[in-house]
């Protein structure tokens, strides 16, 4: 309401036009009802054009794994844009002031942070303004009181369970008391000199991106070699904007923790092959050469890829598989058996575990990557696909399709590890003896049993 007055009383002096927006999360029942009506009789009284907007916070929240606060911060933002760009809007203002740039510091620091986080709430993002950052709690109440205007009190905000609440209405009069009672303005203006620095880094950053980042298709990568070389911050940041920018609008890049973004900084060091998830379903993989960071598609996901393939030590890689003997690759155990069928056996509908027709192969099996002419039959009726094909419509990411294991005989491939067996050996009424493979995983380095 004090943004809206403030505003309201600019309009003459700097041409404002004001389109007000209210968002309703659909959490509080009736006393969310009447903030909506508060709103729009306001709105109606003043002459100010308005839209009342509905969203179902619990349910998007349930359903993306979002916590209530989390999500009820992506559906706001993306209501305001989405109407700034139906209005013309060039401005978005909100009304954070300074207290919320000091819990956000606090919030941040303690579920794990980098420099971004400490830098607050920025007064001006792209289109987004807050003119009252600047402002104190008690001031913007002395402000309403002189200009006798009203308004809701959210009763959520008195909650202790959201963690901001506790931070606002536990932690910060403790500190103020017991500590300084300047604690929360010393919190903000900290905020206010480490945007300054992010300024400088930023210029930084930019440079770093020139010269060691490129991009294909929707993959971003790093030279892992010139990355390496780089001070730990300076790695840590230039993460982070990558997954910013392989994250649409930023959405979900705020949930990356200090820790996260050491670990992903360290794969340059690991060997070819080590996978990497963070959220928001982002991957980041090494390669040859590079950090390859990309967010997994939504057909990927629907599919459940399995990450099984060779930490390529050893790549080329083949082994010849004795039956009745288990081998341990990459965390996982695989384990080859033969017994006799009978009609009455159930085949498991299980993908880490597949049966074939033992007397169909013809051939010494290998458990091996892939190879130039590698086939796999994918129809009764004689059907193949190659390999390669096979993975780039499982959208196996194409740094790693090198890596999968295989199941084989020749260049006839029984099983690609974890996402295929082949039709030619399916189990038939007619089977006589059962070539049994089992994968689960074991934890335990890769050997020979």
């Amino acid at each position: 309401m004090c943004l809206l007055s403030v505003l309201e009383e600019l309009s003459s002096e700097l041409e404002l036009s004001l389109f007000v927006l209210h968002i309703h999360h659909g959490l509080r029942g009736e006393e969310a009802d009447n903030d909506m009506k508060y709103v729009e009789n306001y709105c109606r009284k003043k002459e100010i054009e308005f839209c009342v907007k509905q969203v179902d916070v619990a349910k998007q929240a349930k359903e993306n794994g979002w916590s209530t606060e989390e999500a009820g911060r992506i559906l706001r933002y993306r209501e305001f844009q989405s109407k700034a760009k139906e209005h013309n809007c060039t401005k978005i203002a909100v009304a954070h002031h300074r207290e919320d740039t000091a819990e956000t510091v606090i919030f941040q620091m303690i579920r794990g942070t980098g420099i971004d986080g400490i830098c607050g709430i920025s007064p001006i993002r792209e289109n987004i303004i807050r003119p009252l950052l600047c402002m104190e709690r008690t001031e913007i109440e002395r402000y309403l009181k002189e200009k006798n205007i009203s308004y809701q009190t959210d009763s959520s905000n008195f909650s202790e369970e959201y963690s901001r609440n506790k931070i606002r209405l536990q932690l910060f009069p403790y500190i103020c008391k017991e500590l300084n009672s300047r604690a929360v303005e010393h919190i903000a203006n900290l905020a206010d000199q480490m945007r300054e620095y992010k300024a400088l880094l930023d210029e930084k950053l930019c440079e770093l991106w020139n010269t060691m980042v490129f991009e294909q298709e929707e993959h971003v990568y790093i030279y892992c070699n010139s990355f390496s070389e780089l001070a730990p911050v300076l790695q840590r940041e230039l993460i982070l904007r990558i997954l910013k920018y392989i994250n649409e609008k930023g959405e979900g890049s705020h949930n990356i923790t200090t820790t996260q973004l050491t670990t992903a900084a360290e794969l340059a060091k690991k060997p070819v092959g080590n996978l990497l998830h963070l959220p928001n379903h982002c991957r980041v993989l090494r390669t040859y050469e590079t950090l390859d960071f990309w967010k997994e598609s939504s057909v990927a996901l629907q599919q459940n890829i399995p990450s099984i393939w060779l930490e390529p030590s050893k790549f080329p890689f083949e082994y010849v598989l004795p039956v009745g003997r288990d081998f341990l690759c990459s965390g996982y155990r695989l384990h080859i058996f033969m017994t006799e069928y009978k009609n009455s056996m159930k085949i498991p509908k299980n993908k880490y575990t597949k049966w074939f027709d033992y007397d169909k192969i013809e051939n010494t099996l290998e458990l091996r990557t892939r190879r130039q002419k590698d086939v796999i039959q994918i129809h009764k009726d004689g059907t193949h696909k190659t390999i390669n094909r096979l993975l780039i419509d499982k959208k196996v990411p194409k740094q790693v399709r090198d890596f999968c294991l295989l199941l084989a005989c020749d260049n006839e491939i029984l099983w690609v590890l974890g996402l295929r067996s082949s039709e030619k050996y399916y189990v038939t009424e007619n089977t006589k003896r059962l070539l049994i493979a089992n994968l689960e995983l074991c934890g335990q380095r890769d050997s020979f049993k």
